[in-house]
């Protein structure tokens, strides 16, 4: 051993101090391994906790999704079955939905129009929003993509999403069609009801002094010898059944039909009706055609005023055709017990505005006529609970149209 150098080996003192030093150590590194477990065992402890939640919160997100896709599936079923067009667009204009209402409606098959341009796809409709800045609803006649008949829709337009927010619009497109002729028929009787107030009280007015003249005319032409005060005698009193003629229309045109109902087999009323037209016709050379099916309907009506319905019509034709003209009756029975008449002819038709106020009272083309006789077959065709229409261009003859119920 070397001058300077100390030999502890075999010293107690310094081995008992090392060796308490290691216990420390491995002391100190068993309680860290101690408390890195226990935090191992936290956060185990958390990441299951995490994880349930985790789980529950998926479990309530997919029973959202599914909610979500139920009310979705719901709300398609409500927007395809409602009775009113929906047509929603996004933010560039593009056709984003379209229920079969609005194809109805609008026309256009909706695989084929979702996707487009709706400024592309409805030309008008878009002109009408943008030309009017304020306006959110407008209405226009729009013909029926399937029969033709003209429309009467209300559009309005609503934006999807708030002012600062543009998401597209949704258009809702509704059939005013039956509310505005509903409207158009109250007016109509209104002023039917009026008329027929005011036919009645100038009826009564002018039959009292019309008596007098028919009778003083009566006298003047027993009285008078040949010679013009005689003739103008005559004047007096064809100009007085006239009158007298015009007043019973307007006392019938005036009351409410009260129908005696009968069953009435058209069998012999149909061909009772085509004989007493064919007595009464004044050209001669009018040829009548009948129509008439193997299989005859009966129905309920009143009898009397139903001849009278349909030999208005057919006088009315026999006035229309000229010379050699022919006029068609045609009997049909129709489903559910209905009966179908129509009454043609060749003759010169009429244009739209006649057309349209053929069976007005007191609309006439004829010098003579009283513009009764269309009107009193209307209430009364109306009264029995079937319709009456006339389709007729000029020179091409007219067709009135006559339904009947089967309890009519």
């Amino acid at each position: 051993m070397g001058q300077g150098q100390t030999d502890h080996t075999g010293d107690p003192a310094a081995e008992n101090g090392s060796l308490e030093e290691f216990v420390f150590s491995v002391e100190a590194f068993q309680e860290t391994i101690g408390r890195l477990n226990q935090r191992y065992r936290d956060l185990e402890k958390r990441y299951l906790e995490i994880n349930r939640q985790l789980e529950a919160t998926n479990r309530q997100l997919q029973a959202a999704g599914e909610e979500n896709r139920r009310f979705g599936d719901y709300l398609d079923c409500i927007l395809k079955g409602i009775d009113v067009g929906i047509v929603t667009i996004d933010e560039f204009g593009l056709i984003r939905f379209f229920n079969p209402a609005a194809a109805r409606l609008l026309g256009g098959d909706p695989s084929a129009i979702i996707g487009g341009s709706f400024a592309e796809t409805f030309v008008e409709i878009h002109r009408e929003f943008t030309g009017r800045q304020e306006t959110t609803s407008i209405e226009i006649a729009r013909p029926c993509p399937q029969t033709g008949r003209e429309l009467q829709l209300a559009i309005s337009v609503s934006p999807i999403g708030g002012e600062d927010q543009h998401a597209g619009a949704v258009y809702v497109v509704r059939d005013l069609t039956g509310a505005r002729e509903m409207e158009k028929e109250m007016s109509r009787l209104k002023t039917l009801a009026a008329l027929g107030e005011m036919s009645a009280t100038l009826a009564h007015e002018i039959r009292n002094p019309l008596t007098g003249i028919a009778g003083y005319s009566g006298l003047l032409l027993r009285e008078l010898p040949d010679g013009p005060e005689r003739r103008w005698a005559r004047q007096v009193e064809e100009g007085v059944h006239r009158l007298e003629k015009l007043i019973l229309n307007m006392l019938e045109f005036a009351k409410d039909p009260r129908l005696d109902r009968r069953t009435i087999r058209w069998q012999n009323f149909g061909q009772e009706i085509a004989n007493a037209f064919e007595s009464g016709l004044l050209k001669k050379n009018v040829k009548l055609v009948r129509k008439f099916p193997d299989k005859w309907p009966s129905t309920q009506g009143d009898p009397s005023l139903l001849r009278q319905a349909v030999l208005n019509i057919l006088q009315n034709a026999e006035q229309a055709v000229g010379e050699g003209g022919e006029i068609s009756l045609t009997i049909t029975p129709a489903a559910a017990g209905q009966l179908m008449l129509e009454i043609s002819d060749n003759g010169q038709g009429m244009d739209d505005q006649t057309r349209e106020n053929i069976f007005q009272p007191f609309f006439t083309t004829r010098e003579q006529g009283t513009g009764l006789g269309l009107a009193i077959t209307r209430k009364i065709i109306e009264a029995h609970g079937g319709t009456i229409n006339v389709d007729s261009r000029p020179g091409k003859g007219a067709r009135f149209a006559i339904s009947l119920p089967a309890g009519a």
